[in-house]
């Protein structure tokens, strides 16, 4: 009588258990792919003035990933160009086009051109296990450093502007 019992749960317990060793090989082989790949620059010297052209930065992330995109000069001053940005897994890469521009903490002034010089381009992706991944481009800026623009004797005329006047 065990026998037979045994018999029929024999054939539920090898379906799940090749079921269950089926999904275990299908996730690994999901998140057996590079967390950071194919990093490239459309250019390893940019000029930021010459040309309606932004440079190129793409990227592809093999897993769900937060990535962060900075450049570290000379003196190892940090510029962000994305903080942290959750990217979802995809076989097609990411593109950033970068002007030339980094965002500042100034309220008033929100971007300012970096300056001309040497730099490294680090793209830098987290997954959720906490694994780390980064990939290192160097990255010349040319031209002139272009001072900020000051505005003196401004003058707003009339004074009073008014939608019934």
């Amino acid at each position: 009588m065990y026998r037979n019992h045994a018999l029929l749960w024999l054939p539920r317990y090898v379906t799940v258990v090749v079921a269950c060793t089926a999904a275990l090989l299908l996730l690994g082989a999901c998140s057996n792919g590079p967390l950071l790949d194919e990093v490239t620059l459309s250019a390893e010297l940019f000029t930021p003035a010459e040309g309606d052209q932004p440079l190129t930065i793409s990227y592809r992330v093999g897993r769900d990933a937060t990535v962060d995109i900075y450049l570290l000069d000379v003196t190892g001053g940090r510029y962000d160009l994305r903080r942290a940005q959750f990217r979802p897994a995809d076989p097609d890469p990411y593109v950033l086009r970068f002007d030339g521009t980094a965002p500042t903490d100034d309220p008033e002034i929100l971007r300012r051109m970096l300056p001309p010089g040497d730099y490294q381009l680090i793209v830098a992706a987290q997954a959720a296990d906490s694994q780390r991944a980064e990939q290192r481009l160097a990255l010349r800026i040319a031209g002139q450093e272009l001072p900020l623009p000051t505005i003196e004797n401004l003058a707003v005329l009339p004074g009073s502007i008014s939608p019934n006047a």
